[in-house]
């Protein structure tokens, strides 16, 4: 059998702000791209997370991709953006499509997959499964912070390296999802974990992103084939996106600024002074002193509106 991955589709109805193409358009072309590669029956394509950008996926949008992804062997796991608040799976687009048995939700429960394969899942601040049959092909599929290398930025917290991974976790085969950074890595035992990045260029800083479709065998075979991209000065407005860098790193200045003052002047809260500053970007700032899941559900909220828009 051949095991196909990818994760962080992060399917969606609008076009990000850097873009300038028709982005569902091109996220549509890049979806069949993958599916195509389904050839046989015992073929499997496994995805780690993050398959919507948001749980208020219109339904125009889910009507589109369901015939798409219809009769297709296709396994998920929930990553934050799939859930209501990064916590609740019910009234869900992926939740429905598991209900449908379009899409299947790995989980602790073993998914058999072929003779001696089985597929186990780690959804979104889920507990990892324990391993029930050792001497079988083992395969998570799992939503977590994995690095390769280290971490992503200065002071990143509650990420994990590949390496320590798989020597905590003894399964044979990993997809991790939710870094959207590429990388593979195979330790001296033989096991292996890919972390196959995002499928589409959702940002500016990916602009240098080349989108993979891995494959992989129970013999420990693994291969990767470019998903078909256009130049970045084709399908984003670069021009644009340094403008609005520089706004938005005044902007977040002034939040600062405003910020410090209030807590200086606590008589400026009655105040009328606005300071040229926008609600929004004010709200951001100050939900990063706000308790965790509290902090979540007001940028899901904010994420909410932006689709709307």
């Amino acid at each position: 059998m051949r095991i196909f991955c990818i994760s962080d589709l992060h399917l969606m109805a609008r076009t990000p702000g850097w873009r300038n193409d028709s982005f569902p358009d091109t996220q549509t072309q890049k979806l069949k791209f993958i599916l195509s590669y389904l050839k046989e029956p015992e073929d499997v394509l496994l995805v780690g997370g993050d398959f919507w950008d948001t749980p208020k996926i219109p339904f125009y949008v889910y009507a589109h991709y369901l015939p798409i992804l219809f009769g297709q062997s296709v396994f998920s796991v929930y990553g934050q953006h799939d859930l209501r608040y990064h916590t609740r799976r019910e009234n869900t687009p992926l939740y429905a499509l598991s209900q449908t048995d379009v899409v299947q939700i790995a989980e602790e429960k073993p998914i058999w997959l072929d003779q001696n394969v089985n597929l186990y899942g780690a959804s979104w601040d889920s507990d990892i499964p324990k391993i029930k049959n050792k001497d079988h092909f083992n395969i998570l599929l799992i939503h977590r912070m994995i690095t390769h290398g280290g971490p992503l930025f200065p002071g990143q917290e509650g990420n994990i390296e590949a390496k320590d991974f798989l020597k905590k976790y003894p399964f044979d085969l990993v997809i991790s999802g939710d870094n959207h950074k590429t990388f593979f890595y195979r330790n001296s035992s033989g096991r292996i974990l890919i972390n196959p990045g995002s499928v589409c260029r959702t940002a500016i800083d990916q602009i240098d992103h080349k989108p993979l479709l891995f494959g992989a065998t129970p013999d420990g075979v693994v291969w990767d084939v470019e998903i078909p991209i256009e130049p970045a000065d084709k399908v984003f407005d670069l021009e644009k996106a340094i403008q609005k860098g520089e706004i938005e790193e005044n902007t977040k200045k002034q939040v600062e600024d405003f910020l410090k003052a209030l807590r200086q002047h606590p008589e400026l809260r009655t105040s009328n002074w606005q300071s040229g500053l926008n609600f929004e970007r004010n709200l951001r700032e100050r939900a990063k002193e706000l308790p965790g899941q509290v902090k979540e559900i007001l940028l899901e909220c904010l994420r909410e509106k932006e689709d709307v828009e």
